[in-house]
C-alpha cells in the first residue's frame, strides 16, 4: 500500500495547513508559546488576522473562515480559561461570515477593521462578563 504523502502549505514559518484547503490554518506551537510569553493573546490575534488578510493565495472571502480555523487550532493550546473568549470570537465570525455571503463587493481593510473590532469587543471585561451571564443563565 502506497503511503499519502501530505505537503504542507504555509502562510508563514508560524501559521501553515497541512491540506491543500488553506482556510485549514494551524498554528505552531513553540511559536503561540513564545507569542504569549511576550504579548497578551489579544496582541497576537490582531497580529495573526494581519498575516492572514494579507494572504495573497486566499479568496477574499475565504479569509474570514482561514481565520476562523486558525483561532480552533489556537483554542486548543491555549489556557481553558481563554476558552470562553475565543469562542465568542469564533460565534462572531461565523455570524459575520453568514452576512458577507451576500456581499458583491468586499473591501479587505474593512474587512479587517471588522475582525479587530471582535477581537476588541471579545477581550473587553465588562462584555465579557455580559456575554457570560447571558450564555450560561436559565432560558426564563
Amino acid at each position: 500500500m502506497e503511503k499519502k504523502v501530505v505537503k504542507v502549505e504555509k502562510i508563514d514559518n508560524d501559521i501553515y495547513s497541512s491540506t491543500k484547503n488553506l482556510t485549514k490554518l494551524n498554528i505552531n506551537k513553540k511559536f503561540l508559546d513564545f507569542a504569549l510569553e511576550k504579548a497578551h493573546l489579544e496582541q497576537v490575534l490582531k497580529q495573526l488576522v494581519i498575516n492572514v488578510f494579507n494572504e495573497d493565495n486566499l479568496y477574499n472571502k475565504q479569509k474570514i473562515i482561514a481565520f476562523t480555523n486558525l483561532i480552533r487550532s489556537i483554542k486548543r493550546l491555549v489556557d481553558k480559561k481563554e476558552e470562553f473568549t475565543l469562542n465568542v470570537i469564533i460565534k462572531m465570525l461565523n455570524e459575520h461570515h453568514k452576512t458577507q455571503k451576500n456581499i458583491k463587493y468586499f473591501v479587505n481593510n474593512k474587512e479587517l477593521e471588522s475582525v479587530n473590532t471582535f477581537i476588541k469587543l471579545a477581550f473587553d471585561k465588562d462584555l465579557h462578563l455580559t456575554l457570560k451571564n447571558v450564555y450560561t443563565s436559565k432560558k426564563d
